[in-house]
Formats: structure tokens, C-alpha cells, sequence
């Protein structure tokens, strides 16, 4: 697939010294590789499979990840599939078992738990430099719910929302830095804006082994962007770009005069 996923990850795939990009896969013949990069195009997965070549990244609609693995697994591929990895966890079990039965890698893109900061974060825990773990919070607030995007996108039948889309990798990230998989968890879905209708939130407790209570908030909602609090650092470390989480204000057409009036309400109150 050679939508936002598939194209985020060309790049790296292109630069890895022990990788070489061979082909590429989409349906659409106007997808575009990126300038500079050269590989061979196909419009059907299974003759991507079949074309020789050694590991897959799958990067198709969620709904298709589990018979796209299932396949390239079955042609004799090792595969690392975009997150969400599948729908159901029937669908889960089907790929794991396949690649115990055909002798190949799977890999779930949950790419955050791969960064510097979160593995480092698992050291310290794990030297017991600071003590024992005793509780993890994670919360985000983005503008994800307002941002141009396919209606498929909002339905939880297609893997859309931000519990799909955006949990997965909090989940991915609290399991990875608690070192275990949870003992209970209590979960609450929001869906709070009907003209924009869907999974927009999401609030959880769970606890692991040990005790360890984590507490987890989602909300793509706009107007507050979770980089305040860290100074308007983003999560790759980077200044978070102008204008972040104005997403619902040009959606529904506020003006700037608005919102000009508000921050001077704000200035305001705060003075």
C-alpha cells in the first residue's frame, strides 16, 4: 500500500544498510514512489508476493491486514504489518498462527516502542535505579478527529477511530514499559461531537503484576495539544509545528477574528 503508512515507511526501508527496497504494491495506478527512490511495481498483492522477494511491509487498509499476512506468510515471506494489526482477535490468532505453522516472522508495527526515549524509559525500570515501578499515566490530547480523512477511517467495523488507530500504540507502550501483560483493565469510549461522529476518546485503567496501576486518556478533540505541558517538545523530540490542533476551527470555518477574540479573553483572564 502506498497510502500515508506504506510512504512514511519507503525512506527508512530505502536508507536501511541490510534492506533493499525490491517492489511496491497499490491498486491505484496515479500511487507515486517518492522522487528518487526505483523499485517495481505491482497492482495485486499476490503477485507482489510471488515476485521473489524476502519480507513484506503491509501497509493496506486494517481490514485487509490479517488475509494479506496470512498470504505473504503462506508464499514463504516474513512480514511486519502496519498497526492496528488486524480487527478481531480471531483474525490475531489466525496470523500468529500462521506464522508458526509456515515458519516466518510477524512483526507489529508499533513503532513507539522501538524510539530512544521509551527504551530507554524500559532500562531505567529495569536497572532499578529508581525504585520499583509503581504506576504508569500516559495521556494525549490531538486534533485527529478533524483532520481530512476517508469515512472508513471513523468506522470501528474498519479498524477506524482513535482507539484502533491511536490506543494501540499506548497499549504497545505501557505493556513494553510494565514488562508484562495487564491483570484487569476498565475502558470508557467517547464519542462526543455528532457532526464529526466516531471513536474520538478513550480513557482506561489497568493494572499489571505487582500492583502497578496505569492510566491511560486519548482525546483527538482538539483544541489543546499535549505538547504544552513539555514546553512544545513533541514525541520525536522536534518543536511541535505552528498552528497544531486549529484542525476544528478550520473545519467548521471559525474565523480568525474568533479566535483572535478568544486568546485575548484568555490573555486576559490569565493577567
Amino acid at each position: 500500500g502506498l497510502g500515508p503508512g506504506g510512504l512514511a515507511m519507503l525512506p527508512y526501508l530505502a536508507s536501511h544498510p541490510h534492506a533493499r527496497l525490491a517492489a511496491v504494491c497499490d491498486i491505484r495506478p496515479q500511487a507515486a514512489l517518492p522522487d528518487g527512490l526505483r523499485a517495481a511495481r505491482y497492482r495485486h498483492a499476490q503477485e507482489l508476493f510471488e515476485s521473489g522477494i524476502d519480507a513484506v511491509f503491509i501497509a493496506t487498509p486494517t481490514r485487509w491486514h490479517a488475509e494479506h499476512a496470512i498470504q505473504a506468510m503462506r508464499a514463504g515471506l516474513h512480514v511486519i504489518v502496519e498497526k492496528p494489526m488486524c480487527l478481531t482477535p480471531d483474525e490475531a490468532d489466525a496470523m500468529i498462527a500462521a506464522a508458526r505453522r509456515y515458519g516466518r516472522q510477524l512483526v507489529v508495527g508499533h513503532s513507539h516502542s522501538f524510539e530512544p526515549a521509551i527504551q530507554l524509559m524500559r532500562a531505567a525500570i529495569v536497572s532499578g535505579r529508581y525504585g520499583a515501578l509503581k504506576a504508569i499515566n500516559a495521556w494525549n490530547y490531538t486534533d485527529w478527529m478533524y483532520r481530512g480523512r476517508l469515512p472508513e477511517e471513523f468506522d470501528r467495523a474498519a479498524g477506524g477511530g482513535v482507539v484502533f488507530r491511536q490506543g494501540v500504540h499506548h497499549a504497545d507502550m505501557v505493556r513494553y514499559l510494565a514488562g508484562d501483560s495487564p491483570a484487569s483493565i476498565r475502558a470508557v469510549i467517547g464519542d462526543w461531537d455528532c457532526r464529526r461522529p466516531g471513536d474520538g476518546s478513550y480513557t482506561a485503567f489497568a493494572t499489571f503484576p505487582d500492583n502497578v496501576a496505569v492510566s491511560l486518556f486519548y482525546s483527538g478533540y482538539d483544541p489543546f495539544p499535549a505538547t504544552e505541558p513539555s514546553f512544545g517538545i513533541g514525541e520525536n523530540g522536534s518543536p511541535a509545528p505552528a498552528g497544531y490542533a486549529l484542525a476544528r476551527s478550520s473545519l467548521y470555518g471559525a474565523g480568525d477574528k474568533h479566535r483572535a477574540g478568544l486568546a485575548a479573553q484568555m490573555a486576559h483572564a490569565i493577567d
